[in-house]
């Protein structure tokens, strides 16, 4: 589905980015820089902390839209805000490949829930239910993966707002450009449909 055919507010940020160009983009990227800025640190790998400053990739994704923002107008799949956070989402998974291609390690792979959809698993497991070993934590949450990808983008946007990024609804409204009583109904909306997709792999209450 494209979610832009019933989003007035994305239709209204197309036309403007259409008429504006590089100047639209820029105001509609201040305007997201610290919700950016804030997904990016919700998804680095805490290891790289050190090493990989948040708002270098914050600028590099301005840096990308803009160098892209024409091919996208051509054929806008999401909203331009969505446009904007699946580039930061990018760069992020680009640094991790970058700083972590040598090898696998044990290390490695105990902190399998540090990053990207393990993260948001690990949330979403911890916001519904208690399971008790780590194993079990981890093959819950494996599954809860592959749910996750089978949640439409627009879904799968304000739940990772909500339970990864720990935004507010108001705070999500305002990524959206959405008044607060409709972003409310989106995010039920899509917790309702990822309660139905693991409806039959999570433990009993």
């Amino acid at each position: 589905m494209n979610t832009l055919q019933t989003d007035s507010s994305s239709a209204r940020l197309l036309d403007l980015l259409k008429q504006g160009g590089g100047r639209e983009l820029t105001a509609l990227f201040m305007r997201s820089r610290s919700h950016i800025r804030r997904l990016v640190e919700s998804r680095l790998d805490k290891r790289l902390l050190a090493r990989v400053d948040a708002s270098d990739i914050v600028q590099e994704t301005f840096l990308r839209a803009t160098a892209s923002m024409d091919a996208y107008l051509k054929s806008p799949k999401v909203p331009p805000i969505v446009w904007l956070r699946l580039i930061g989402k990018h760069i992020v998974a680009e640094t991790h490949r970058r700083h972590f291609r040598e090898k696998r390690s044990p290390e490695r792979e105990n902190n399998w829930y540090q990053d990207g959809d393990d993260v948001l698993s690990q949330k979403l497991i911890d916001s519904m239910h208690s399971v008790g070993t780590w194993m079990a934590r981890r093959e819950l949450a494996l599954k809860v993966q592959d749910a996750i990808k089978n949640l439409s983008d627009q879904d799968r946007e304000i739940i990772e707002m909500r339970h990864l990024e720990e935004l507010s609804i108001k705070e999500s409204a305002m990524v959206l450009e959405l008044n607060i009583e409709t972003t409310k109904k989106r995010y039920y909306r899509a917790l309702t449909r990822f309660r139905e997709l693991v409806a039959d792999i999570l433990p009993n209450e």
